[in-house]
Order: C-alpha cells, then sequence, then structure tokens
C-alpha cells in the first residue's frame, strides 16, 4: 500500500494501549543498504525490507503490535480471520516493505483465493475505533497459511475472508 507521504510518527504510548488488547509488540531497527528478513513466528507475523528502502546511512524503526481484541468496525460481509497488527513505520520510506500475516483459512483450490482480502484501518488519535477497509494487492496461496501485502505506511492490518 504505497502512500506518497510514507511512514507515520510512532503513537504515544497512551494511545496505543486503547487500540486493542496487546498479545505482543516487537520493534526492528532497519537499514537501507541491504536487504533484510525478520520472522516473529510466535504471532504469525514476517516482515521482509528490500535493499534501498532507505538511504543507506539511515535507520528507521517498525514496531508490530500484535491486537487480539479492541473496538474494531469491519466492512459488510467480512469475517475477520487474522490477528489485527497495528504497523508503525517512524519514517517515510523510499519504497514499500513487504508484511507476510497468518490467517486461519484452509485455501484447499484456487476458488478460495479471490475470497481473501487485507483490511487496513488508518490511525486516528481522536478515537479508540478502528474502521477497516478492503484493500486490493494482497497476494495468497493454495496451501499457504499467509497471505503477503506491500506497506509504506503506518496504520492497521488484518485479513478478511469475504462472504
Amino acid at each position: 500500500m504505497s502512500d506518497e507521504a510514507g511512514g507515520g510518527s510512532a503513537l504515544k504510548q497512551e494511545e496505543k494501549k486503547h487500540r486493542g488488547i496487546v498479545a505482543g509488540e516487537i520493534t526492528y531497527v532497519i537499514q537501507g543498504d541491504r536487504d533484510q528478513f525478520y520472522d516473529w513466528d510466535s504471532y504469525g507475523f514476517k516482515l521482509t525490507v528490500p535493499h534501498g528502502v532507505l538511504p543507506p546511512d539511515e535507520t528507521c524503526e517498525v514496531t508490530i503490535t500484535a491486537l487480539v481484541g479492541g473496538k474494531y468496525h469491519f466492512p459488510p460481509g467480512a469475517d475477520m480471520t487474522s490477528v489485527v497488527y497495528d504497523i508503525v513505520i517512524s519514517k517515510p520510506l523510499l519504497k514499500d516493505i513487504i508484511i507476510e500475516m497468518q490467517h486461519c483459512v484452509a485455501l484447499k483450490v484456487e476458488g478460495h483465493l479471490s475470497t481473501m482480502s487485507y483490511g487496513y484501518a488508518p490511525y486516528d488519535s481522536s478515537t479508540i475505533e478502528s474502521w477497516f477497509e478492503y484493500v486490493d494487492g494482497g497476494v495468497f496461496h493454495v496451501n499457504s497459511r499467509y497471505g503477503s501485502f506491500h506497506i509504506s505506511k503506518t496504520g492497521s492490518f488484518c485479513i478478511f475472508a469475504k462472504r
């Protein structure tokens, strides 16, 4: 999900605690001069950082918070099939990073793939509620419990199965 403005400032601790029930949180320091891969296996999350995401001499933080409950609003016909991940990128990126999220749907045949979608909710510090919308661009595969998605901005992400 590209965004010209990119990134976003880190949320204050008091804002983050109201976005949902925190199962876990991790922060990665990413660099622009090399490819990087992080596997947060215990929370079903993977992060791929391609070379050139930042200028070679710069770093930034990517904080991922796994949430298992909160005041979420989903589009009609959407069944949430993953944890909600709040992703905070501390500065604008030059290109997308790739997130992979685990879901709970058995994708046995090609026809199942079209029912899957990523969901995105922007941060709104004026409310503790998150309003998710479907977003285009996620990739899902038969016999895989992960979907992948390109992002470059802060927000909340999850995976939906469409009814």
